[in-house]
């Protein structure tokens, strides 16, 4: 008996095996010892995602990507390694920045001062050491 093709889409067979990555997915919920965790599958384009639970174990790597409430909002106040930034949005109504005390103090001292760091930038220079203080 001959196995069907495998369609276009696809880059495994059934019955084959497979590591298997889902990006971008929200923790939503824990079972009572934690050694379970039900993950919020971002939607595709065709659907509206999924809800899976999967094991804390050996078998599966969990990595933090982004803090807890995130993205920032304008007007948030967040804070990492002791430094206390706040959300704005820039010139164009969408980039959000954070501004931090010396971009404040560099902007009235150099006659071209650079951009403060954008909410993308300062999550990939601080990571999960960001910690939202204040949302209004």
């Amino acid at each position: 008996m001959s196995q069907p093709a495998i369609p276009a889409t696809h880059v495994v067979g059934v019955g084959s095996y497979a590591d298997v990555m889902i990006f971008n997915a929200l923790v939503l919920s824990f079972n009572d010892d934690e050694s379970w965790a039900e993950f919020q599958v971002p939607a595709g384009k065709d659907d509206s995602g999924a809800a899976i639970w999967l094991p804390f174990d050996s078998r599966i790597q969990v990595n933090e990507i982004a803090p807890k409430s995130w993205p920032p909002l304008e007007g948030d106040i967040w804070e990492a390694n002791g430094v206390t930034m706040w959300t704005c949005a820039g010139a164009d109504g969408v980039t959000l920045y954070f501004v931090t005390e010396d971009n404040i103090r560099t902007s009235y001292m150099e006659a071209d001062p650079p951009l403060p760091l954008t909410i993308q930038q300062a999550l990939a220079q601080y990571g999960n050491a960001l910690a939202l203080n204040y949302r209004p």
